[in-house]
């Protein structure tokens, strides 16, 4: 008898339309390459709107993007002036890949 592919389970499950989709590590470079095109070297007014991370917006609140660096699905963003000790903003992509 035949072998049924695991994949045509998950399609009778309803994951054939699923919106999400997991981030690879090509496309954590090409949001960082984006980064340095456009956002390095700008500053920022930073807030946490919910209030979970007000401590640490007010870290990098009108300091320098200095760089960003991509590492698998992680993403290291540098923030702060010359000669100071860079504030560092770590995001994971996790499994939908979203950075908002």
């Amino acid at each position: 008898h035949k072998k049924k592919h695991r994949g045509s389970a998950l399609l009778k499950r309803g994951f054939r339309n699923s919106p999400v989709t997991m981030v690879e590590g090509h496309s954590v470079h090409r949001v960082a390459h984006q980064h340095r095109l456009r956002l390095v070297g700008r500053r920022f007014v930073t807030s946490s709107p919910n209030g979970r991370f007000t401590e640490g917006a007010a870290l990098i609140n009108n300091k320098p993007y200095q760089r960003i660096e991509a590492v698998g699905k992680n993403l290291f963003a540098f923030f702060g002036g010359d000669g100071e000790e860079p504030v560092v903003v770590h995001v994971h992509f996790g499994m939908s890949g979203v950075w908002a």
